[in-house]
């Protein structure tokens, strides 16, 4: 089956221009007819990682407002905030709605360059990441047939060129 990717041949170090470099990438969804919204990353070279997904209210189209979830927000209109990989951390839900297996994390201490991200995430949510072949999300508790914007936090934390971590990012699983 195949899917449109919102990032094809994504590359978190040519992106961001560094090592511990954060960036963030940000798109328009719809939940589905159960209120979920699924992301899903799918490595091309080595493993694909991912530091955070966000889901804000609103998107590109009218939404009335969304269900309050018990998720803890991280900034103004972020419904879902998670820390792929890692703890609660400032405003950010420890990981949680990872759907499927074969996936692991890893943590660094080094400081994160967030001075190209507009609100950037705490710290601790760049220092971990969620890394597998694919790694994936099944976001619940949202209103069916709401539009959303589902923000991506991404620092590259192993590799130290570009090209060394490459992937593709689909948003429920759209069909060509």
């Amino acid at each position: 089956m195949l899917f449109r990717s919102v990032l094809s041949n994504f590359d978190i170090f040519a992106a961001a221009g560094a090592r511990n470099k954060a960036i963030t990438e940000s798109f328009s969804a719809v939940a589905n007819s159960a209120g979920a919204i699924t992301v899903t990353l799918n490595a091309v070279t080595n493993y694909a990682a991912l530091n955070a997904v966000e889901i804000v209210s609103g998107g590109s189209t009218p939404t009335p407002t969304p269900v309050p979830t018990a998720t803890p927000t991280a900034g103004p209109g972020t419904l879902v905030a998670i820390n792929s990989g890692g703890a609660a951390t400032g405003g950010f839900s420890a990981d949680a709605d990872l759907a499927g297996n074969g996936t692991w994390t890893y943590k660094v201490a080094n400081a994160i360059d967030t001075s190209g991200v507009t609100n950037p995430a705490p710290q601790g949510v760049y220092q971990d990441e969620r890394e597998g072949p694919t790694v994936a999300y099944a976001i619940p508790g949202l209103t069916p047939g709401a539009a959303y914007t589902v923000r991506l936090d991404f620092a590259e934390l192993w590799w130290t060129s570009a090209g060394g971590r490459v992937f593709n990012v689909s948003i429920n699983n759209t069909k060509v």
